[in-house]
């Protein structure tokens, strides 16, 4: 683990408000939130940065159809894979991960290998989650639907690179705007706590909507079978 001061740390730890409140700690919601902004890279990566911050923390490999895996790598591309992921279809609905060499198979929730405690992420609104630390809301991760809207309307046209930066490795995390953002309300955190809830975010969503999508699938291939019989 990298630590304040060694090479490559880029500032991503210890997180603080710049007023913490005085007395009781206050409901999560009432802390400062840490507002982390996901850009799309291209169709399968996507850039994690702080909001205001020019450097990323991490930059997630996305699965594919025919390729069911996640991976994590800091700052960028070519950086330090600090985790993976498999998805499945037959086997299991859980999801093996791999962070920092630890090894966790889950859906839903885990116990947290940076200290975080029992981890539990559920879906919220519209294509949302939040993340429950302990039973106590730690995160919520919400999508730019405006812009997932016109990028559907762009789609087919040189208008998507302009919406998901779509321009190559230069342009990491440098689209207009970002495509969601992952909002957390706690301070004190290090890095690598950070990249937990950023990556395990990433397995879950993407665990959900490939299960929701094999389940749907599933159920139209019954109705053909049916109307066969």
């Amino acid at each position: 683990m990298e630590h304040r001061g060694s090479p490559g740390y880029s500032g991503y730890g210890a997180y603080h408000p710049s007023h913490p409140p005085q007395g009781p700690p206050p409901p999560p919601q009432q802390y400062p939130a840490l507002e982390l902004l996901i850009f799309r890279n291209d169709r399968h990566t996507q850039t994690v940065r702080a909001a205001g911050r020019p450097d990323a923390l991490l930059v997630l490999s996305l699965p594919q159809f025919d390729k069911p895996e996640l991976k994590a790598f800091r700052v960028h591309k070519s950086g330090e894979n600090i985790a993976t992921a498999r998805l499945h279809d037959v086997t299991t609905s859980k999801a093996d991960m791999t962070l920092w060499g630890r090894h966790e198979r889950w859906k839903k929730e885990y116990d947290s290998f940076s200290g975080l405690g029992h981890l539990c992420w559920e879906p919220s609104g519209e294509r949302g989650y939040i993340l429950e630390q302990n039973g106590r809301l730690l995160a919520r991760y919400s999508v730019n639907t405006e812009l997932q809207k016109k990028s559907k309307k762009s789609c087919g046209s040189l208008n998507l690179d302009r919406y998901f930066g779509l321009s190559g490795s230069s342009s990491e995390g440098q689209g207009e705007e970002a495509e969601a953002r992952l909002e957390i309300y706690a301070h004190g955190l290090s890095r690598e706590q950070l990249e937990e809830i950023v990556f395990s975010c990433a397995v879950e969503k993407s665990r959900f909507e490939r299960y929701k999508k094999n389940a749907s699938d599933a159920k139209i291939a019954g109705k053909l079978i049916h109307g066969l019989g």
